[in-house]
């Protein structure tokens, strides 16, 4: 998964451990209850606006690094109203 670009992508309960995500773009993409247990995190381009809630397996490190590069957790996408 080097070099991808998973920007919108639904990957909600997506198990994604042992991925190698060096240069991967993340933004928006829907990463809630996700399993993200020994990922290579450390090279993602980008994570802006990815929804991290629930995530599973976290690396140390992982929830707080993607919070302090844009990530957000947000229980579900229902419109406020």
């Amino acid at each position: 998964m080097q070099n991808v670009d998973l920007s919108d992508a639904d990957l909600n309960s997506v198990d994604l451990s042992g991925s190698n995500l060096l240069d991967a773009v993340l933004d928006r993409a829907d990463l809630r209850f996700a399993n993200v247990g020994d990922i290579d995190w450390k090279g993602i381009k980008s994570i802006k606006g990815a929804n991290v809630f629930g995530i599973k397996n976290a690396p140390a490190g992982f929830s707080v690094w993607a919070k302090d590069n844009g990530a957000v957790e947000i229980e579900n996408d229902a419109p406020d109203h």
